[in-house]
């Protein structure tokens, strides 16, 4: 029984986020395995049965462009909250599994999950069905190399007018009801004197499951010490939950305490949500607890199989969820590496031997997908989880306790705040450790890659006097993982950060970070720019570049210097008073040179002369960038920030008194209307205009003004919302390759 379903599970994983499958294989392969019959069979048919779930997913997005709804035009969707109202980011939003679609004339089945987006402000509608009319749009993503998916769909609504309950199940109705009354009762206790208290930030996001609560600091340091699955609701949740309603009823009867702990599991699953984690530790906890009940002693590698092939036959489209995969394959390695591990370390104390065996196990079993999503090794992961998994127990308790007297007495609960503060503290603190110390090191693996280093790795902890078996797996692995030789010449990478900017100026292994993009919340460094360094080979930056403090040139620096070592900043004068410039200047061990036009600098084997701004200058924060005129192999780019016309002005006044101007110029502020004037074009004579926006921004950048003026002087234009990332190598002998590794962008098929 249990290997048919552990074959399905497996299959379901194979055709998961990280691999495609072909349909004809699938049923290739559950004809072969009906023929064969018998245990063999049977297994085989259970794999193409998992295959083609995944493969067929219903919720998986269609393929045909035609089907996708227009984000320009309006669209009506009909279906249910999956989840509870959250605030953040200044909006309420809450995932909706959509029954249908209309728009327009159009109306049919599209069975996505999409983030139902409302103003912040006034009380979310209550109910569990609706019936609401927004716009769906989604992130186009980021073509870069290694390329990132277009985000989640998300469905825009500028008022709560626009969302109309629909009928629906009046049990369910009133349950939903409940349980939001709940939430919000907790949340108004959180809120009142102390929402911004770490206390009331680790509560949310340690009971609540709200991880947009953390500072993006906080979750920063977390990833690159190897721990931000701390941050998941999961076994840890539910295994606490189950001890403390077992100790509060150690009195009652045996019928009473099974009775109390299933109610606790349920009503906590309920409040939290369903998120995928949670559903399977709720699963299993239940599950044993039933049959210890039947006095029938539970095995847990029964009964992840068991629960997780019931979860994926009721959602196959489980298997692409990156969540569900890492808690899966994380309680599998607990379950049954770690035991093993345990077995053979016998030199080690009896009291670390199980602790250390079981997060080692975790790393192990969870890298084949955690390596290709966040690029990150962190080889001291382990022995950071020995301390923080005992400390989130113990604060997740607090936490946990706390909230029940919330929910009880309020008064007495917003007393006790200052001792979830004492527990929140460590989670601060770990920001101040740098990279260096953490030894964290950016790596792009393919998952095939990175499951034949998690083997390796696993063959050496289990047989560490068998090396050359693992030796050699390890170097199969580098193998894959090597972004092959260096290059010798210099480059110029244009990074696609969407509505942004990020150039990268390198030679060999060491590189300059000009800006880095940036959005208003979350982690464009781990998510965009990390990936692009880890697959060119890059450990360390020499320096990162501030030209201004804007959102989105400044906050992607701030994220980076907090995954690779750094030694310098330069930025221009005047930035360290707004915030995230102040932040990025104070990071610790790192140099900070501040440049005025005249001062130059060699590094990374660019010679770099900074143009603007000049002293005293006392302009716009866009017409202060700090410009950069940078040289290399005969070649000579001009980083020009966001300047606007008065900066332009001064630019060229500038370079007239040079012998030459630049044969690359990186268009100032995106394309804009008023950007690249004649006077900056007759001053530069570039053969190459680069221009960093994004796909179908709101700007209307560029704008046909400056695409007309490069053009009427035989300039060639590439753009990273069209060709996504640029990568320009510069020769000695004049010449200029240009590549587009992401090139034409889907929706551009004609790449211009």
């Amino acid at each position: 029984m249990l290997v048919p379903v552990a074959a399905l599970v497996a299959g379901a994983f194979l055709a998961g986020p990280t691999a495609e499958v072909s349909v004809p294989l699938a049923v290739a392969l559950a004809a072969l395995g009906l023929a064969l019959r018998r245990g063999v069979g049977w297994s085989v048919a259970a794999l193409a049965l998992g295959l083609l779930a995944a493969a067929t997913d219903s919720g998986r997005l269609p393929t045909d462009r035609h089907r996708f709804p227009d984000q320009q035009r309006p669209v009506i969707l009909v279906g249910h909250l999956v989840g509870h109202w959250s605030e953040h980011q200044e909006r309420l939003s809450v995932a909706l599994r959509v029954e249908t679609l209309r728009q327009g004339a159009r109306v049919e089945s599209w069975p996505v999950t999409v983030s139902l987006s409302l103003p912040a402000g006034e009380p979310p509608p209550t109910g569990f069905r609706f019936r609401v009319k927004g716009y769906v749009r989604r992130s186009a993503g980021f073509a870069n190399h290694p390329p990132v998916p277009p985000g989640r769909w998300r469905l825009w609504v500028k008022s709560r007018a626009l969302i109309e309950l629909e009928p629906g199940d009046p049990g369910i109705e009133l349950l939903v009801d409940g349980m939001q009354r709940v939430r919000r009762r907790l949340d108004t206790a959180l809120r009142s004197r102390g929402g911004e208290r770490s206390g009331a930030i680790i509560t949310r996001t340690l009971v609540l499951g709200e991880r947009w609560a953390m500072p993006v600091s906080w979750r920063r340091a977390l990833r690159r010490a190897g721990m931000s699955h701390l941050l998941a609701l999961s076994g840890l949740h539910v295994g606490l939950l189950v001890g403390i309603s077992v100790v509060v009823g150690a009195g009652l009867p045996p019928g009473g305490r099974f009775g109390l702990v299933g109610a606790a599991v349920v009503l906590y699953l309920l409040v939290a949500g369903p998120r995928p984690s949670l559903l399977r530790a709720s699963a299993m906890v239940l599950a044993a607890w039933s049959s210890l009940r039947l006095e029938r002693p539970p095995v847990a590698a029964n009964l992840l199989p068991l629960v997780v092939g019931g979860m994926v036959l009721m959602e196959p489209g489980l298997p692409r969820d990156l969540g569900f995969c890492l808690t899966v394959a994380a309680t599998a390695g607990i379950i049954h590496l770690a035991p093993v591990l345990a077995r053979h370390w016998t030199a080690l104390p009896s009291r670390l031997r199980l602790p250390l065996a079981t997060t080692v196990a975790a790393q192990l079993a969870t890298m084949p997908w955690a390596l290709p999503a966040f690029h990150l090794v962190t080889p001291l992961a382990p022995l950071w989880n020995l301390v923080a998994i005992p400390w989130t127990a113990l604060c997740l308790t607090g936490c946990l306790l706390w909230s029940c007297v919330a929910l009880l007495l309020p008064a007495v609960a917003r007393l006790a705040l200052p001792a979830l503060d004492l527990l929140a503290w460590p989670y601060a603190a770990l920001g101040a450790v740098t990279p260096e110390q953490t030894l964290v090191r950016p790596l792009h693996l393919s998952s095939l890659g990175a499951t034949l280093l998690a083997v390796a790795m696993g063959t050496i902890c289990l047989y560490p006097k068998r090396l050359l078996p693992a030796s050699v797996v390890v170097l199969a692995a580098c193998r894959l993982a090597a972004p092959g030789a260096l290059p010798a010449a210099p480059e110029v990478i244009v990074l696609d950060v969407g509505q942004g900017e990020s150039v990268l100026l390198r030679q060999g292994s060491r590189a300059v970070l000009v800006d880095g993009g940036g959005w208003r919340f979350g982690d464009i460094g781990s998510r965009v720019v990390l990936p692009v360094l880890a697959d060119l080979g890059l450990r360390r930056l020499e320096a990162v570049v501030l030209s201004h403090p804007d959102l989105d040139h400044c906050g992607g620096l701030l994220d980076i210097v907090g995954y690779l070592p750094v030694r310098e900043i330069w930025t221009a004068p005047g930035w360290t008073a707004t915030r995230c410039a102040r932040e990025l200047v104070s990071k610790p061990g790192i140099t900070v040179r501040v440049l005025w036009a005249g001062e130059s600098a060699t590094m990374a084997g660019w010679r770099l002369l900074a143009l603007h701004p000049r002293a005293g200058a006392r302009r716009g924060r866009n017409d202060r960038s700090l410009v950069l005129k940078a040289e290399a192999a005969g070649h000579c780019v001009l980083l020009t920030g966001d300047v606007e016309a008065g900066g332009e002005r001064q630019l060229a006044a500038a370079l007239e008194g040079m012998s030459a101007g630049c044969d690359i110029l990186k268009v100032p502020h995106h394309g804009s209307s008023s950007s690249t004037s004649p006077a900056l074009l007759e001053a530069v004579s570039p053969r190459l205009a680069l221009i960093s926006a994004g796909v179908h921004n709101r700007y209307g950048h560029p704008s046909a003004e400056t695409l007309d003026r490069l053009a009427r002087r035989g300039i060639r234009v590439l753009r990273t919302d069209r060709q996504g990332m640029i990568r320009l190598t510069l020769h000695r002998n004049g010449s200029i390759h240009i590549g587009l590794p992401s090139s034409p962008r889907v929706g551009f098929a004609d790449g211009r």
